[in-house]
């Protein structure tokens, strides 16, 4: 009984997951960044801006929050697992981003930072919003 259920459900896995790796569209981006500040009103610092991911970009699986010219001098990993992981691992520390789509063009997650000295640890909630398709 347990053999068949196992059976019926890799064979029923969606063909997705199987699929190459694909990750983050390219596009021109706005990102948000929203970091709590601890203060009895309960603010959140929030940052805007836009990016763009180019064919450049994906090809490398570069996260798309780490400015290109800090990427290029990290250590890259990536994982597409229906949700997406982009690590760095770069001299200042180690940069986590983890995003879902939550609406086509829109993805959210978070950004965990561990800093290599003093004992730095941030983790932002992170949104990432297609305003574009292209970056002209």
């Amino acid at each position: 009984m347990i053999r068949c259920f196992l059976a019926a459900a890799f064979v029923l896995t969606p063909a997705a997951a199987f699929a190459e790796e694909s990750g983050l569209p390219t596009g021109l981006w706005q990102v948000r960044i929203f970091t709590p500040v601890p203060t009895p009103e309960l603010k959140n610092d929030e940052q805007v801006f836009r990016i763009c991911y180019d064919k450049t970009a994906v090809k490398s699986h570069m996260n798309p929050v780490l400015p290109k010219a800090q990427a290029a001098k990290c250590k890259l990993d990536f994982t597409d697992m229906g949700d997406l992981a982009y690590d760095a691992s770069c001299k200042d520390g180690d940069h986590r981003l983890r995003i879902s789509e939550a609406a086509d063009g829109l993805w959210r997650g978070t950004y965990r930072f561990v800093g290599k000295k003093g004992d730095v640890t941030l983790e932002p909630a992170v949104e990432l919003k297609k305003i574009a398709e292209t970056c002209d």
